[in-house]
C-alpha cells in the first residue's frame, strides 16, 4: 500500500512511516482530513512547465490521497480545489481547470463509486 502510496520502492523511509502509522491506536487516527490544492501552477511554473501541466499533476497526487484514505480508513476528506479568487485566473486556464475536473469525474466516477466515495459540492458565486 505504501509503495502506491508515497511512490516509493520498498526503502527505509517507507518501512518507517508504515512502522509508525501501525503505531498509531486505531480510536487516535484522523476520521477526517482536509487539504487545499494550492501551488499546483507554481509548481510547474519553477519546473519549466506550463500551468496546466501542474494542475494536470496536482490531480494524479489528489488521486493518491484518495486512494490512501480509502486504504487508511479515512472517513472523510475534504479538499478545496477552487476558490473564489481562481476565478480572477485568464479565462483559458479557468476553462482547463473546469474540463480537467468533468474528464477526471467522467473516467473514474465509477472507481470512486466502487470505493463508496461520496462527492459533495459547495459552491461559491462568481464575482467576476
Amino acid at each position: 500500500m505504501w509503495k502506491k502510496i508515497l511512490g516509493l520502492g520498498a526503502s527505509k523511509e517507507e518501512k518507517d512511516l508504515v512502522a509508525l502509522y501501525d503505531r498509531i491506536p486505531k480510536d487516535r487516527r484522523p476520521r477526517h482530513v482536509a487539504i487545499i490544492m494550492d501551488g499546483n501552477g507554481r509548481w510547474a511554473e519553477g519546473q519549466g512547465l506550463l500551468r496546466t501541466a501542474g494542475h494536470a499533476q496536482g490531480v494524479k497526487t489528489l488521486e493518491r490521497i484518495m486512494e490512501t484514505c480509502v486504504d487508511l480508513g479515512i472517513e472523510v476528506l475534504t479538499v478545496y480545489a477552487f476558490s473564489t479568487e481562481n476565478w480572477k485566473r485568464p479565462r483559458p486556464e479557468v476553462d482547463f481547470l473546469m474540463n480537467l475536473f468533468s474528464e477526471y469525474l467522467d473516467k473514474k466516477i465509477e472507481k470512486m463509486d466502487a470505493n463508496h466515495v461520496r462527492l459533495r459540492f459547495s459552491l461559491a458565486a462568481r464575482t467576476a
